[in-house]
């Protein structure tokens, strides 16, 4: 729990009404960066400038995090969640929401980042360290895929390169 002590009531404690309680405490409590929806009883919603995500409540009570596979930021909240998404493997299921919804905080950071310049990621710890690695390996991945483009583009542009190559 929090340190703000929000608990349900022993009436009303259920999954469906705890979660609520959850994500009615994470709006007002400077999340507001998240935009935060419970569609279903046991799923919660969450957009942000750069992702969608999908927080299920599973039966042993743990939340698991899915990602939207593409994000289509135009899109409407409605619209978003019809979709495929992936479990977002490097977070384990766990009975804490606050830290589902601080992963997804902090992927985003790292996600805006990475599409200004990968290099400022930051590399204090093990985790982040990984990412960094990552990172550089898709953008010389990229780097590869942008000379073999090039190459088929002036290929295109002038057959007699691709006769003169291989004779």
């Amino acid at each position: 729990m929090s340190s703000a002590a929000y608990k349900p009531c022993a009436c009303c404690n259920n999954d469906s009404r705890y979660l609520k309680l959850w994500v009615k405490f994470f709006k007002g409590k400077g999340y507001s960066d998240l935009e935060i929806k419970q569609v279903e009883n046991y799923v919660v919603y969450v957009r942000t400038n750069v992702g969608f995500w999908k927080v299920f409540l599973a039966e042993d009570r743990d939340y698991i995090l899915f990602h939207r596979n593409v994000y289509e930021k135009e899109k409407s909240f409605d619209e978003l969640i019809i979709g495929s998404y992936h479990r977002q493997s490097d977070v384990k299921g766990t009975s804490s929401i606050e830290r589902i919804f601080n992963y997804i905080r902090e992927h985003d950071k790292a996600k805006v980042i990475m599409d200004e310049d990968w290099r400022k990621l930051p590399t204090r710890t093990k985790k982040q360290k990984k990412y960094y690695k990552a990172a550089e390996r898709c953008d010389k991945k990229r780097q590869v895929r942008n000379v073999f483009s090039l190459f088929a583009q002036l290929e295109a542009d002038n057959p007699e390169i691709k006769k003169s190559c291989f004779v």
